[in-house]
């Protein structure tokens, strides 16, 4: 491995930011910080530093960085720190770049940079036709065609946001832990509403995935990424592989491609 030959990957979710290193990512633990816990300009390094040190990996050994971001605040943060501190200037993920998939989207600027990193690492991992359900604050369905396009897909609310609401909006149900209860019928009120939850959810996932396939073909591969993807991939019915670390692995795997590319340009 040369001196200088690690990648810093930063995926900004809407509830949590995680850090990851490549290619050792497999060989160390990822830093993961709460979104409203993260700190403003360079209050945010001594963790960055931290999560180094604990990797046994020398900031003078980043070579680059790619960020895929739903918080443009966070993106701006991330960024100053990254190029105050290492001397990177980070790719940050948008539709308009030459990623490796063909996005057949009205307008690919609009497209959520963590869609677009998950149907680029599905696709590599997987190929075509596959259909991605990314289950996070939102739950996303996006389906890669056999030719490399990304044709489009649907956006639900997350379990988690569906929860919340649930709790919020009304006066006498509570906040529950998001766990699949016992029994499908509950007798309590708390298994009732984490029944509700979480059943409705896998059966809505379950539809989509069978309207999906009916389009992509029904020999799609269906991959699940997100939070709640093994928590869900434990009751499902439909067959699908699980793989969290998606919308890491397609940041990198565009990151890389932009640097190939640059490479040829100035060979």
């Amino acid at each position: 491995m040369k001196p200088r030959d690690m990648i810093v990957i930063i995926d900004i979710g809407n509830t949590d930011s995680v850090i990851a290193l490549y290619p050792r990512r497999k060989r160390s633990v990822d830093l993961r910080l709460p979104n409203s816990s993260v700190p403003a300009g360079n209050d945010l390094w001594p963790h960055i530093d931290k999560f180094l040190r604990a990797s046994r990996v020398a900031p003078g050994a980043i070579e680059g960085s790619a960020i895929s971001s739903v918080v443009p605040r966070l993106t701006n943060v991330f960024s100053r720190v990254l190029k105050s501190r290492l001397g990177i200037t980070p790719v940050v993920i948008d539709g308009s770049m030459d990623v490796g998939v063909k996005i057949r989207y009205d307008d690919p600027l609009a497209l959520g940079p963590d869609r677009i990193c998950s149907a680029v690492a599905a696709f590599q991992h997987y190929g075509g036709p596959v259909i991605i359900v990314d289950c996070g604050t939102a739950t996303t369905f996006d389906v890669v065609t056999a030719k490399g396009e990304f044709i489009g897909g649907a956006i639900a609310p997350g379990i988690r946001t569906a929860a919340e609401a649930l709790a919020q909006r009304t006066a006498r149900l509570p906040k529950v832990r998001l766990q699949f209860p016992r029994q499908v019928i509950a007798r309590n009120t708390v298994a009732a509403m984490q029944s509700g939850i979480l059943y409705s959810s896998l059966d809505g996932i379950g539809g989509m995935v069978s309207r999906f396939k009916s389009i992509a073909g029904k020999n799609a591969k269906v991959v699940l990424t997100g939070g709640f993807a093994s928590l869900l991939a434990s009751k499902s019915s439909f067959a699908h592989v699980v793989l969290p670390t998606l919308v890491l692995d397609g940041a990198y795997l565009i990151h890389q491609r932009l640097l190939d590319r640059t490479a040829r340009r100035r060979s």
